[in-house]
């Protein structure tokens, strides 16, 4: 049970008991299955006073207090109590109150409403275009499902050693991230998850090096006629290379370069 802090006592006779004041109440919260939800209250008026959080799972139903059995988790600091619940499967339209007991007597939040939607696929035919210096990618809408809320946008993230860098957020409609200043021959990852008013979806994933443009005169006769564009991707991704002729290119050892067919 949460405890909110108690001042240090100055000596003198002891006044009345304060009554808690719920300065913040708690807001409606919107998720995904299998997302967390958190309220918060702030509480003024009465340190020390214990907040404890009650749920109703219908219109009719009674309240009853929430407990860790029911994948919720409880925290308190400086006047401020928050309620996590990490279980939102099958939670939707439950509500949730906070009640703050103290010497003078309980005092209970408002009533706030749980909303969990399905939750958003990952991004998918995705594609990473390599240039020199940099990386273009692109992608399409998540696959649809019943009750998801509309895609308001796409987030894409860098994954690297040091921790993950968001590096574009971009709207619903514009489902392209330009990327430069990276370095040639480096492997990159990235993630790309769509957005909406419940959060954030399931990301895909890509992999890709920048590189120098290559031109078909500085290619030695044993080289491939692969285009630049050959970028390693990741699961559900696509590969972009350079389009081939018709023709296949001649070759020439005499000159040690690649001669396209007349």
């Amino acid at each position: 049970m949460p405890v909110l802090p108690v001042p240090p006592s100055t000596g003198h006779d002891a006044a009345p008991a304060p009554v808690p004041v719920i300065t913040r109440q708690p807001a409606d919260a919107l998720t995904m299955v299998e997302r967390p939800a958190v309220f918060t209250v702030d509480v003024d008026g009465a340190p020390g006073s214990a907040v404890t959080w009650e749920q109703q799972v219908s219109r009719d139903a009674a309240w009853t207090p929430l407990t860790a059995e029911d994948d919720a988790r409880f925290s308190s600091d400086a006047g401020t109590a928050s309620l996590t619940i990490a279980g939102t499967t099958a939670r939707d339209g439950i509500r949730v109150r906070a009640v703050v007991s103290g010497a003078a007597g309980p005092v209970t939040s408002q009533a706030a409403t749980l909303g969990v939607t399905p939750l958003l696929g990952p991004p998918t035919s995705v594609l990473a275009v390599r240039g020199d210096g940099g990386l273009v990618i692109m992608w399409a809408a998540p696959s649809p499902a019943e009750g998801q809320l509309p895609v308001t946008g796409y987030l894409v993230e860098r994954v690297g050693a040091a921790g993950v860098e968001r590096v574009c957020a971009v709207p619903a409609d514009e489902p392209l991230c330009e990327l430069s200043g990276l370095s040639n021959g480096t492997r990159y990852e990235f993630r790309i998850a769509a957005m909406n008013r419940a959060g954030v979806g399931l990301p895909a994933t890509v992999t890709a090096q920048p590189s120098r443009p290559v031109r078909l005169t500085d290619l030695s006769a044993e080289s491939s006629a692969e285009g630049p564009f050959a970028p390693s991707l990741g699961a559900g991704a696509l590969v972009r290379t350079a389009p081939r002729s018709a023709a296949a290119p001649a070759r020439s050892r005499r000159r040690g370069r690649l001669l396209l067919a007349r």
